[in-house]
């Protein structure tokens, strides 16, 4: 109950698609790994950016922790934003990167688990591929910022495959610097919160098969509004 306090001070509590829930209380997602459950999402990821309003912030609290491992890594990505060079910020300001949900989660036992080939349909039905901005404002700040993250984006819908292919693992490169990162080490009682629009995140899967148990909740969010450069603006 806390925790759903927590999150409502911020906005309206989703419900995961895939993940499964806290008995009784459908926002709370229970992520749970252990030697019968084997890690699978450990990617660069931003949450949900396959929705047309992905998630605002996220609510990760760590019920049990591996003695060794299972960190949580995050990278700033206003900052890899701001670090490219101005060709590059001038290209991605004038890009769009289609998201999918089935990019990540097909084939994984997170799919099998929800009900499979039923579960995968419905996914198609209800969540098609969404494009976003390649630089957003953010919903606060209005301060850039990159949607970009190989996870759950597919291509830039303003460029030929080989282009939109190796633009993506650029950009994703660029992002997972050291220099834009930094690391939770979790324990037991620990709570984390995140900024979805500024940020990215990545589970580090080096515990099993030792158990890690999260409760998760997330707050539903804002469609994504592209970044107009002041400098667009005054030529305008």
């Amino acid at each position: 109950e806390a925790q759903i306090a927590l999150a409502r001070h911020f906005g309206e509590p989703e419900v995961h698609e895939i993940f499964a829930s806290a008995d009784s209380y459908p926002e709370l997602s229970m992520l749970e790994n252990d030697a019968s459950k084997p890690p699978e999402i450990n990617t660069w990821h931003t949450d949900v950016t396959y929705r047309k309003a992905p998630t605002l912030c996220s609510v990760l609290n760590c019920l049990e922790s591996p003695e060794v491992g299972g960190d949580t890594l995050f990278l700033n990505t206003q900052l890899a934003y701001e670090t490219l060079s101005p060709a590059m910020k001038t290209l991605l300001l004038e890009s769009t990167l289609e998201h999918d949900v089935l990019k990540v989660y097909r084939g994984t036992n997170y799919l099998e688990r929800a009900g499979g080939d039923e579960k995968e349909a419905e996914l198609k039905r209800n969540n098609p591929p969404v494009i976003h901005p390649a630089v957003i404002a953010h919903p606060i700040t209005g301060k850039p910022g990159l949607l970009v993250n190989a996870t759950h984006g597919t291509r830039f819908t303003n460029m030929s495959r080989l282009e939109s292919h190796h633009l993506l693992n650029l950009l994703c490169e660029h992002q997972q610097l050291p220099e834009f990162q930094v690391r939770f080490e979790w324990e037991a009682g620990s709570i984390a919160m995140w900024d979805n629009f500024s940020t990215q995140h990545y589970a580090v899967a080096d515990y099993y098969p030792q158990r890690r148990l999260m409760r998760r909740i997330t707050v539903a969010g804002h469609e994504p509004k592209a970044y107009v450069s002041p400098h667009t603006m005054a030529a305008a």
